[in-house]
């Protein structure tokens, strides 16, 4: 899903639009357009301002129709890298925050047996946010 997606469907990128974004990217003054903007998106201040326009909003019941705001407690992150389609070394880094909250469902499990063996068939509701990009702070 990408940033501005309001469904939960995946984005497909045609080829041209793929080309235009490479050629974007090789454009020293895009690059440096783009790391500003990362940089604004990144500082705390710009986030604590958008936080407290959400909970005006919120506040206000004026959120979209379907909305809510949910607000995860901190669990851990998972760094991992993601190779390119078709290439063998890994070019992106990728945070996965994994959070809880109790907006979401218990887990439930169920028995089960399937030609003759027993188990647990388990379901684990999630909420997936939007995809967010974002700067490493880290060099590794």
């Amino acid at each position: 899903m990408f940033p501005g997606n309001k469904s939960n469907e995946n984005i497909e990128i045609t080829q041209e639009e793929a080309r235009r974004i490479t050629e974007a990217m090789k454009d020293p003054k895009f690059r440096e357009m783009l790391a500003d903007y990362m940089d604004e998106i990144s500082d705390p201040k710009n986030k604590e301002e958008y936080n407290l326009y959400l909970e005006q909003l919120e506040n206000q019941q004026e959120l979209p129709k379907g909305m809510r705001l949910v607000r995860p407690k901190a669990g851990f992150c998972i760094k991992t890298m993601v190779a390119a389609e078709g290439k063998q070394n890994f070019e992106t880094k990728l945070f996965i925050n994994i959070c809880s909250t109790e907006e979401a469902e218990e887990p439930r499990s169920v028995e089960v047996k399937r030609n003759g063996v027993s188990g647990t068939n388990w379901s684990v509701p999630y909420i997936l946010g939007q995809l967010r990009y974002d700067q490493d702070t880290s060099k590794g």
